[in-house]
Protein backbone atom coordinates (compact mmCIF):
# COMPACT_ATOMS: atom_id res chain seq x y z
CA UNK A 1 0.00 0.00 0.00
CA UNK A 2 3.12 2.38 0.32
CA UNK A 3 3.63 2.51 -3.54
CA UNK A 4 0.10 3.52 -3.92
CA UNK A 5 0.07 5.91 -1.11
CA UNK A 6 3.05 7.48 -2.84
CA UNK A 7 1.41 7.54 -5.87
CA UNK A 8 -1.60 9.47 -4.58
CA UNK A 9 -0.09 12.31 -2.73
CA UNK A 10 1.75 12.95 -5.73
CA UNK A 11 -1.49 13.08 -8.08
CA UNK A 12 -2.84 14.93 -5.38
CA UNK A 13 0.22 17.14 -6.06
CA UNK A 14 -0.29 21.00 -7.22
CA UNK A 15 2.95 20.85 -8.81
CA UNK A 16 1.65 19.66 -12.55
CA UNK A 17 4.38 17.98 -13.56
CA UNK A 18 3.94 15.73 -10.68
CA UNK A 19 0.81 15.43 -11.17
CA UNK A 20 1.28 14.54 -14.83
CA UNK A 21 3.43 12.36 -14.52
CA UNK A 22 1.79 10.05 -12.31
CA UNK A 23 -1.04 10.29 -14.13
CA UNK A 24 0.96 8.90 -17.18
CA UNK A 25 2.40 6.13 -15.18
CA UNK A 26 1.55 2.66 -14.48
CA UNK A 27 -1.79 3.34 -12.32
CA UNK A 28 -2.70 1.01 -9.30
CA UNK A 29 -5.68 -1.86 -10.57
CA UNK A 30 -8.25 -3.58 -8.72
CA UNK A 31 -11.49 -2.62 -6.69
CA UNK A 32 -9.12 -0.87 -3.77
CA UNK A 33 -8.01 1.34 -6.14
CA UNK A 34 -10.86 2.74 -6.89
CA UNK A 35 -12.34 2.46 -3.30
CA UNK A 36 -9.53 4.18 -2.12
CA UNK A 37 -9.63 7.17 -4.94
CA UNK A 38 -13.57 7.44 -3.68
CA UNK A 39 -11.85 7.67 -0.09
CA UNK A 40 -9.69 10.38 -1.00
CA UNK A 41 -12.21 12.35 -3.31
CA UNK A 42 -14.51 12.71 -0.32
CA UNK A 43 -12.03 13.97 1.73
CA UNK A 44 -10.52 16.31 -0.59
CA UNK A 45 -11.55 19.93 0.84
CA UNK A 46 -10.70 21.93 -2.44
CA UNK A 47 -11.79 21.70 -5.43
CA UNK A 48 -8.84 21.40 -7.50
CA UNK A 49 -7.96 17.96 -5.60
CA UNK A 50 -11.49 16.64 -5.64
CA UNK A 51 -11.82 17.42 -9.59
CA UNK A 52 -8.45 15.59 -10.50
CA UNK A 53 -9.75 12.19 -8.40
CA UNK A 54 -13.15 12.63 -10.13
CA UNK A 55 -11.21 12.50 -13.43
CA UNK A 56 -9.12 9.59 -12.47
CA UNK A 57 -12.79 7.72 -11.46
CA UNK A 58 -13.62 8.37 -15.11
CA UNK A 59 -10.40 7.78 -16.72
CA UNK A 60 -10.34 4.56 -14.77
CA UNK A 61 -13.57 3.16 -16.33
CA UNK A 62 -15.08 1.18 -13.95
CA UNK A 63 -18.71 1.72 -14.29
CA UNK A 64 -19.28 0.93 -10.40
CA UNK A 65 -18.15 4.55 -9.83
CA UNK A 66 -20.87 5.87 -11.79
CA UNK A 67 -23.66 6.66 -8.88
CA UNK A 68 -20.85 8.26 -6.47
CA UNK A 69 -20.24 10.58 -9.86
CA UNK A 70 -24.03 11.20 -10.24
CA UNK A 71 -23.87 12.20 -6.45
CA UNK A 72 -20.86 14.84 -7.15
CA UNK A 73 -23.23 16.51 -10.07
CA UNK A 74 -25.03 17.72 -6.99
CA UNK A 75 -21.95 19.47 -5.37
CA UNK A 76 -22.25 23.33 -5.05
CA UNK A 77 -18.76 24.08 -7.10
CA UNK A 78 -19.52 24.51 -11.03
CA UNK A 79 -16.31 22.94 -11.26
CA UNK A 80 -16.69 19.89 -9.71
CA UNK A 81 -20.14 19.11 -11.43
CA UNK A 82 -18.06 19.67 -14.47
CA UNK A 83 -15.21 17.04 -13.60
CA UNK A 84 -18.11 14.78 -13.04
CA UNK A 85 -19.43 15.21 -16.35
CA UNK A 86 -16.67 14.81 -17.97
CA UNK A 87 -16.06 11.45 -16.00
CA UNK A 88 -19.28 10.26 -16.67
CA UNK A 89 -19.07 10.93 -20.44
CA UNK A 90 -15.95 8.96 -20.35
CA UNK A 91 -17.27 6.00 -18.45
CA UNK A 92 -20.30 5.93 -20.99
CA UNK A 93 -22.80 3.65 -20.66
CA UNK A 94 -26.76 3.89 -20.16
CA UNK A 95 -26.67 4.30 -16.33
CA UNK A 96 -24.06 7.66 -16.78
CA UNK A 97 -26.09 8.88 -19.79
CA UNK A 98 -29.25 8.78 -17.76
CA UNK A 99 -27.56 10.74 -14.89
CA UNK A 100 -26.31 13.33 -17.67
CA UNK A 101 -29.39 13.63 -19.17
CA UNK A 102 -31.09 14.27 -15.54
CA UNK A 103 -28.54 16.69 -15.02
CA UNK A 104 -29.09 18.23 -18.14
CA UNK A 105 -32.48 18.54 -16.67
CA UNK A 106 -31.95 20.04 -13.67
CA UNK A 107 -29.06 22.65 -14.70
CA UNK A 108 -29.05 23.22 -18.32
CA UNK A 109 -26.56 25.54 -17.97
CA UNK A 110 -24.17 23.49 -16.59
CA UNK A 111 -24.10 21.48 -20.15
CA UNK A 112 -24.18 24.87 -22.30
Amino acid sequence: MAAFDEWIARIKSRDPMVYEDAFHEQWPHGPEFIARLIVEMRLADDSYTRGKLIELLGEAGDQTVVPELARELEHPDWNIRQWALHALRRIGGREASKFIEQHRLQLPKDLD
